[in-house]
C-alpha cells in the first residue's frame, strides 16, 4: 500500500501488510566526506534468499542539486536501497546511477529522507 510519494526527491513509502520486517535506524548525523559506507541491493535482479549483494563505497559529498554522491557500484535494481554506516544506520539511498560509469550513484540526503518520513 503506497503511503507517501515526494516526486521531487524521488522517495515513495509503502507498507507491506503481514512483514515482519524491523525497522531501520536513521543516523542522526551525516556521513563524512571520505567515510566509507555500505548499500545491500539487488542489482538487475541479482538476489537469492541466502545471498545478499553488499556493496561498498565512499561518500563523495553533496552535489549542487542537493543530491548525495557515492563511489558506491549501482545498476537497475538498487534503486530504493538504503545506504549504511559501519553501525548499520540509514545514512542515505541509491536512487540514481551514472550511466556508462556505474561506479557512482546518487541519492536523496539523510535530512531529505527524515522530512519525507516526518
Amino acid at each position: 500500500i503506497i503511503l507517501k510519494i515526494d516526486s521531487e526527491e524521488d522517495l515513495c513509502s509503502v507498507l507491506i501488510q503481514d512483514a515482519n520486517i524491523p525497522a531501520a535506524r536513521i543516523s542522526s548525523t551525516d556521513p563524512s566526506i571520505g567515510e566509507k559506507l555500505y548499500n545491500l541491493s539487488a542489482p538487475r535482479g541479482i538476489f537469492s534468499p541466502n545471498n545478499i549483494m553488499i556493496f561498498e563505497g565512499i561518500y563523495t559529498g553533496q552535489f549542487p542539486n542537493g543530491w548525495s554522491g557515492y563511489t558506491i557500484p549501482a545498476a537497475p535494481g538498487s534503486s530504493g536501497s538504503a545506504v549504511i554506516n559501519r553501525r548499520g544506520e540509514v545514512v542515505g539511498m541509491i536512487d540514481a546511477v551514472v550511466i556508462g560509469f556505474n561506479q557512482i550513484s546518487l541519492g536523496p540526503t539523510r535530512q531529505s529522507i527524515i522530512s519525507f518520513l516526518e
